[in-house]
């Protein structure tokens, strides 16, 4: 059926009046366009008011494309019912019909009132947004609803206050649709931040946002999801390549997580398009064959795009377990790129040439170098192949060279180790079995050593790193006889005695200055033919077969023949001085004085004074010879005493003018005092020190009587004279 547009303003108008009670004043439009259909349908309700008509189009190659319009009836009672679709209308290949766009200054009169600008961009918006999509009849009655709501109409046929709350929903949601540029749209994504273990950024929001009224579409509740084409270049919706465009659907403010995966470290582009973005231009549809009507119109399609830059790998080298020829280079992890390649390469350039190594990401990022020339520095550069990471670089140097000239010598418990210096070596250290010690000079000892015991033994030069390592080994062996002593002691024999030793099987015993040896199984041992009076050390060593011997010494002395004989060379009130003969070499003298404050004491001289006796007393003196712990008889006791206290003698002498005094026999270091009488006191006038010799002379100036006091002392008694 062939519907021609009706270019006359008039007739389009007065149509519209008589049957809508609309009045539109416009200018006149240009001849529509011709839309081609296969099918056609009306979903009016029963009678001939509050029609919704959908005329689905399917495409008729290569003229028309496919395309989906829902038609809404304005009210004008014309039209078809359902049940008298005309067959005719089914098998129509072509539908025509005349179209108009009403413009911001025509002149829009419904139910009896002129439509205000937001008013028609409010009933633009709900036809245009629920008309074209909507996905029942109820919404479709619910959108009548709302638009004879904003006009103030009277409920229709189909449009009962069933449908008053979905309709008010839809009035809520386009109240504020004002402004001059309320229709226009802006899409603005939130994108996270690049996560490099992924190689992805999240998608994790969009707004679509109303210009004039700042309402957020993606916001509002359209009984069906807000769905967004995106984009994507220099990226992949997915882990792997290809996978460039796809749609988001967001439900009421709620959108799903969309990662987008670089390909490679570069600009990235994301395309979002809303193409269902309801258009605020009301559109006039006549044709003979159904009512006047207000068309959907949709709206040129929403776009913005948003670049992202995808950074390269910031990698890291460390360099590690360094010793004098390797090394192992270790990179943080490498992650493949889509588009990337899965090589990288570890290079080490030193003095003496460079070397490399080539290894998959997948793999661990580790590479050990052998080969490598001590006390040098090395510098390590990883590289990937598709230069998708920034190089990372470090520097290492080798350790030196192992220690030279090393020597081990051991004790049972202990071991002595030393080597030669090592150039660039700042310390060692040195391993005994599992004792371990740094130092850093060339010889050290440890010790904490089992006897009998086998240990490795190695020595490493440390310089910026541990170096190599230079190795021996030692047997520690047997441990040293102990409490070593000699008993029984005699001019010319000893007994030796010591602790047993584990493992030793027979004790060899040496003396210094013989020419003998004695062997013994036990830890006993009777040394004869000695020299009486001399001090002797006797080695005891411990013996088994294969192993090394540990040795230990008892020193003692055999008893003199005879003791020395003492003289009395000197007498005191307080002392006696002694001396005697000498004996062997080493000897020392044990002297015993028996009496009154009577001592013993013991020196190496062959004399001595005894000090602190008591004066005009006897005593005995009796004297041993000391050889180690060896001793002489004492010797027969010799009888003598100490001398009586001397009495000191004062003389007074008087001139007319002074009293000359002069002391004798007091004791050397004595203070004499010289005291003058005045009145009836004696005042000290003078003090005097008698001398060595026990003299003192001095002069006293007075007339009056003086009074000399002599103190006593050890070896004299107290005098007092007056003259």
């Amino acid at each position: 059926m062939g519907l021609h547009r009706r270019a006359s303003i008039t007739t389009l108008s007065t149509a519209v009046v008589s049957a809508l009670a609309v009045t539109i004043a416009m200018a006149p439009a240009a001849q529509a366009d011709t839309l081609s259909y296969n099918a056609y349908a009306d979903f009016s309700c029963s009678g001939t008011t509050g029609k919704i008509s959908r005329a689905k189009a399917y495409a008729i190659p290569p003229t028309y494309p496919e395309t989906n319009e829902w038609l809404y009836d304005a009210g004008s009672g014309q039209g078809l019912a359902p049940s008298a679709w005309n067959p005719t209308f089914l098998a129509a290949w072509q539908v025509r019909w005349d179209d108009r766009v009403i413009e911001s200054d025509d002149d829009l009169v419904m139910n009896g009132q002129s439509l205000t600008a937001a008013q028609k961009k409010q009933i633009a918006f709900i036809v245009n947004r629920w008309g074209i999509f909507a996905d029942s009849s109820s919404q479709f009655y619910a959108v009548r609803r709302a638009i004879d709501k904003i006009t103030g109409a009277t409920t229709g046929a189909c449009t009962t206050s069933n449908y008053d709350q979905l309709a008010t929903n839809m009035i809520n949601q386009v109240s504020t649709l004002i402004g001059s540029e309320t229709g226009k749209v802006t899409i603005t994504p939130t994108i996270g931040d690049f996560d490099p273990a992924t190689r992805s950024f999240t998608l994790t929001d969009i707004a679509v946002r109303d210009k004039g009224s700042g309402i957020d579409y993606a916001e509002m509740d359209s009984h069906e999801a807000l769905t967004i084409d995106a984009t994507i270049t220099g990226a992949s919706f997915r882990p792997q390549p290809g996978y460039t465009t796809r749609e988001i659907s967001i439900n009421a403010g709620v959108i799903e997580a969309v990662k987008v995966y670089a390909t490679q470290p570069g600009d990235v582009e994301l395309t979002l398009t809303y193409n269902r973005m309801p258009s605020l231009d009301l559109r006039v549809l006549e044709g003979s064959h159904m009512a006047r009507q207000i068309i959907a119109t949709r709206s040129v399609p929403a776009t913005t795009t948003t670049g992202l830059v995808a950074p390269k790998d910031i990698g890291t080298l460390n360099a590690s377990n360094i010793t004098a020829t390797t090394a192992t280079i270790a990179s943080s992890p490498l992650l493949p790129w889509i588009d990337g390649q899965d090589t990288a390469t570890v290079a080490l350039t030193s003095p003496d040439g460079p070397s490399s190594r080539i290894m998959t990401l997948a793999q661990a990022s580790t590479q050990t170098f052998t080969g490598l020339t001590p006390s040098t520095t090395y510098n390590a550069r990883l590289t990937r192949a598709d230069g998708f990471a920034s190089p990372a670089t470090t520097t290492f140097t080798t350790g030196p060279v192992a220690p030279t000239g090393l020597r081990v010598t051991s004790t049972s418990t202990s071991a002595a180790v030393s080597w030669n210096p090592t150039p660039g070596a700042t310390s060692y250290r040195v391993t005994v079995g599992t004792l371990e010690r740094t130092v850093t000079a060339t010889s050290t000892q440890i010790t904490g050593l089992t006897p009998k015991t086998s240990y490795p033994v190695s020595v490493q030069s440390i310089g910026d790193n541990p170096g190599a390592i230079a190795t021996s080994a030692i047997r520690t062996p047997l441990a040293p006889p102990t409490a070593t002593r000699a008993t029984n002691t005699t001019a010319t024999t000893a007994t030796l005695t010591w602790g047993a030793v584990p493992g030793a099987v027979t004790y060899l015993i040496r003396v210094d200055g013989m020419t003998s040896t004695w062997t013994s199984t036990s830890t006993t041992a009777t040394l004869t033919g000695l020299t009486p009076g001399r001090t002797y050390t006797a080695t005891i060593a411990a013996t088994a077969p294969g192993e090394a011997i540990s040795q230990a010494t008892a020193t003692f002395a055999t008893t003199p023949n005879t003791p020395p004989a003492v003289k009395i060379t000197k007498r005191t009130p307080t002392t006696l001085t002694l001396s005697w003969t000498r004996g062997p070499a080493g000897s020392r003298y044990e002297i015993r004085v028996t009496g009154k404050s009577g001592k013993t004491v013991t020196t190496p001289s062959t004399s001595t004074t005894i000090t602190g006796l008591t004066a005009a007393s006897a005593y005995t003196v009796s004297v041993r010879t000391l050889v180690g712990s060896s001793s002489s008889p004492w010797q027969t006791p010799v009888t003598t005493s100490t001398t009586a206290k001397a009495t000191p003698t004062v003389g007074i002498k008087k001139t007319k003018k002074a009293r000359k005094i002069s002391i004798t026999n007091a004791a050397p270091g004595t203070k004499i005092c010289v005291e003058v009488l005045k009145g009836k006191k004696w005042r000290r006038a003078k003090t005097v020190t008698a001398t060595n010799k026990g003299t003192a002379n001095l002069t006293v100036t007075t007339r009056n009587k003086v009074r000399v006091i002599v103190p006593a002392s050890p070896s004299t008694r107290k005098v007092v004279r007056s003259k």
